[in-house]
């Protein structure tokens, strides 16, 4: 019960920030008017004219049972992220790859979908637990895929090395990232 309010309370934050980063919902500012961030405001104000204001939104997860109630959240977002990535993270990358093209299939998810990093910063392998089960969603991967018709040697993530992210996201001014590992 517990881990269920923990997740819940989760959601509602990533839910809020979302919204917030996609201009849904006024955040308040309490600003000093001379100081730098009113000059900061001043230079953005001044580019929003001439540049799409329209937030990029960036999603960098490694979907186990809390990325992907984010996934269910933001597929239901008045503005869905532009792109998820599936990076390793509590789990290695093929599970959360895996987890990411389930759910972009299951959720029928707008956004593009990228693999995401196989190592840490670091440089190393990530050896899963099993917390979460052995797929990182407590063992119900297999119900979604077969809830949605999922064939994984079907499935194409739309960018497949840090490149082709690299050049997406050179395309855009505006990229807000939210990373939740």
């Amino acid at each position: 019960m517990r881990k269920s309010i923990i997740i819940l309370i989760a959601g509602f934050l990533l839910l809020c920030a979302v919204l917030c980063t996609a201009g849904c919902v006024e955040v308040p500012s309490h600003q000093i008017p001379d100081g730098p961030a009113a000059e900061t405001a001043d230079i953005v104000s001044q580019s929003s004219d001439e540049t799409d204001t329209t937030p990029y939104i960036v999603l960098d997860i490694d979907p186990g049972c809390d990325d992907v109630f984010a996934c269910f959240l933001a597929a239901k977002a008045l503005t869905e992220p532009d792109m998820y990535i599936a990076s390793v993270g509590n789990m290695p990358r093929s599970l959360t790859a895996a987890n990411l093209a389930i759910m972009d299939k299951y959720l029928d998810m707008k956004g593009k979908t990228a693999l995401g990093a196989e190592k840490t910063f670091l440089g190393q392998d990530v050896e899963y637990d099993g917390f979460n089960g052995s797929d990182g969603l407590g063992n119900i991967s297999g119900l979604l895929a077969e809830a949605c018709d999922f064939n994984e040697s079907e499935y194409q993530f739309d960018y497949q090395n840090p490149d082709e992210i690299a050049a997406e996201l050179m395309r855009h001014d505006n990229i807000t990232s939210h990373s939740f590992s």
